[in-house]
């Protein structure tokens, strides 16, 4: 139990309460959120082992993440390594500010942890503090975050071109139309086609060419 609450914090980066709703649906059990931190920090020590820490130096290859889960009441702080696929450390403090982001990272050079590379998401507490502990490391973000944040713009642009070529209203008028109207119409309803079509194809505007399926392939929105 133990370690499918520590797997719902950490791998589906849910918060206590969440955790505590998916065990009671999955499991029907009624956890505490005093038992939901009581996990997390048994993980703690067993990641806090002197040995297991000489292990990690060994095969530290220089590059370190560091990453934040919001729980609600607290906060899990995380280091991995990528390359080796290695956790290198956690720990569970009552706020995600500067001052707990300075002790554990200063926790992980007092260790011996000197990466030349640190890996974050954009959040404004990385970059001094950061430069602060180990001012010879490069700081990079995390190609997930600069992947979201892409593919986010790419998105508002598509809903953006959407406004610009639908038509608020096509208004065909009484009587028998001219030709000119019948034109004019049907230019309109070509045109919102053309946005609709844009609007429900747009995901494929940011899926990997890789993973696209023939018929996509063949999407011509002009």
């Amino acid at each position: 139990m133990r370690q499918a609450v520590i797997d719902r914090i950490l791998i589906d980066k849910l918060n206590a309460t969440a955790v505590q709703q998916a065990l009671q649906r999955d499991f029907l059990l009624k956890l505490s959120t005093g038992f939901v931190y009581d996990c997390l920090e048994y993980a703690i020590r067993k990641v806090d082992g002197a040995d297991f820490r000489d292990q990690l130096l060994r095969e530290f290859s220089g590059t370190l993440c560091v990453d934040e889960i919001h729980l609600g009441h607290r906060v899990v702080l995380l280091a991995s390594d990528p390359i080796s696929d290695n956790p290198i450390a956690i720990a569970l403090v009552s706020s995600n500010d500067a001052a707990h982001m300075r002790r554990f990272l200063l926790n992980l050079k007092s260790h011996g942890f000197s990466p030349e590379t640190v890996i974050s998401d954009r959040s404004p507490l990385y970059p001094k503090t950061i430069a602060e502990v180990w001012p010879e490391a490069k700081h990079q973000l995390c190609v997930f975050h600069v992947i979201s944040d892409i593919t986010a713009l790419v998105l508002d642009a598509a809903r953006e071109v959407r406004r610009e070529l639908k038509p608020k209203r096509i208004k065909e008028g009484k009587g028998r139309p001219s030709q000119r109207t019948q034109a004019r119409v049907q230019k309109l309803k070509e045109q919102k086609a053309q946005a609709d079509k844009l609007f429900r194809r747009r995901h494929l505007m940011v899926t990997k060419k890789s993973n696209l399926q023939a018929d996509d392939r063949s999407i011509d929105v002009e």
